[in-house]
């Protein structure tokens, strides 16, 4: 029997999109009722993968690679165009560092918020925003509106609620990036209790170090195709050969069907 809690089988997904082609304002104006270029961009091709319990998968990619399109098809947020997906138990998904947050919203409130979207039946969403709060050095300004927040103390308040409690799956797309270096370690002390708790945890990083340090596999993603999968060391290996091949080359563009 398998132990796979995450399973896709040929999961495909396509965006259909019109493009305008004019280079001028005034070509923008003039040409607005006129039918435009329309395109299907292939996001993900037929994706197969399984993950079993006690996983710790690391994802990495150029730009566009597919890597937030699979999350978001594993946690639910989007349906895929084809193939089918398995996803047991509770998933929680934290894209960045800006995560629904308000600017004409207080710290607090925004926390609240926050707090609301990610454990809506948590009892206790107060006391458990101010831990946060606390946890994230914004005593201070916890009653100040965000947009005079730094891109720091925005990361503080998103990462301190998003790391509060754990879940089944844990899906974690880029989130140390606005951090500053001192709270990236003291955040990733209170992350690695949740990764350790949680059945299942997939992360997506641009940094290799991080994933070799998290993950006991990694995917690595290209053109939204599996192009390699294996021990996370190993996947760094095959990544950073790939990218030092790929800038001495013409970058290929990604797959588009044109249609009029």
């Amino acid at each position: 029997m398998s132990n796979a809690l995450i399973e896709l089988q040929n999961v495909s997904l396509q965006y259909r999109t019109r493009l305008h082609t004019g280079s001028t304002w005034r070509d923008w104006f003039t040409q607005r009722g006129k039918a435009s270029a329309a395109r299907t961009i292939l996001a993900l091709d037929n994706i197969s993968l399984s993950i079993e319990a006690g996983a710790r998968v690391g994802l990495i990619g150029h730009n566009g690679a597919g890597k937030t399109t699979l999350c978001r098809i594993i946690g639910g947020l989007i349906t895929p165009s084809s193939g089918a997906i398995t996803n047991l138990g509770t998933t929680r998904c934290i894209f960045n560092e800006n995560f629904a947050l308000k600017n004409t919203l207080t710290g607090y409130e925004n926390g609240t918020l926050i707090a609301s979207l990610l454990y809506p039946r948590e009892a206790n969403i107060d006391l458990l925003v101010r831990e946060a709060i606390d946890f994230a050095e914004l005593q201070d300004f916890q009653h100040i509106t965000v947009d005079q927040y730094s891109v720091g103390m925005r990361a503080r308040l998103v990462l301190s609620i998003a790391s509060a409690i754990s879940a089944d799956t844990l899906i974690l797309d880029e989130v140390f990036t606005g951090a500053d270096s001192a709270f990236r370690q003291k955040i990733r002390v209170r992350f690695q209790k949740m990764i350790d708790t949680a059945n299942v945890c997939i992360i997506v990083s641009h940094y290799p170090e991080t994933l070799v340090g998290l993950t006991d596999t990694t995917i690595v993603l290209s053109q939204g195709q599996i192009a390699f999968q294996g021990r996370s060391q190993q996947a760094m290996d095959f990544y950073l050969s790939q990218l030092a091949y790929t800038t001495q080359q013409p970058r290929t563009p990604s797959p588009l069907t044109e249609t009029f």
